[in-house]
């Protein structure tokens, strides 16, 4: 599998507005933005990577079968204790009280920007979700 044969399933996946859901402290702690659900365009490529690439790639895991974003992660071998994972998830859940969902143009009012997504990075890894941080949370 090479670079244009990715290359082709993106062209025809247009940019898509996300709807920003929900921020929550996922597995080991990584902080997470979820998102309301995947636009068309993005379903049909999942579908169309899958039904012609799943021979070349590694098979999709479950978190990422539903819009997210990792946002941080911890250092290796650090661990929150659940006093620091209460704070968290408390933060969290405010900071997302202020999503109207409702309101599309809203979510720019958190972030400061649209929330256009560009599958490019992902895809010219060759992978499904990001696997590696530059710099990890408690480091």
């Amino acid at each position: 599998m090479g670079k244009e044969d990715i290359q082709q399933y993106i062209k025809a996946a247009h940019p898509s507005f996300l709807r920003p859901l929900q921020f929550f402290p996922a597995w080991q702690g990584v902080l997470t933005l979820a998102f309301s659900g995947f636009p068309p365009s993005f379903k049909k490529l999942k579908e169309e990577i899958n039904e012609n690439l799943a021979a070349a790639i590694p098979k999709e895991s479950p978190g990422s079968m539903w819009p997210k974003m990792t946002l941080g992660a911890l250092k290796d071998h650090v661990r929150l204790t659940p006093e620091m994972l209460g704070r968290i998830s408390k933060i969290c859940s405010e900071v997302s009280s202020d999503f109207d969902l409702s309101d599309p143009a809203s979510t720019s009012q958190i972030s400061g920007a649209p929330g256009f997504l560009s599958l490019y990075p992902v895809a010219r890894g060759r992978q499904r979700g990001w696997v590696s941080c530059s710099k990890p949370f408690g480091g």
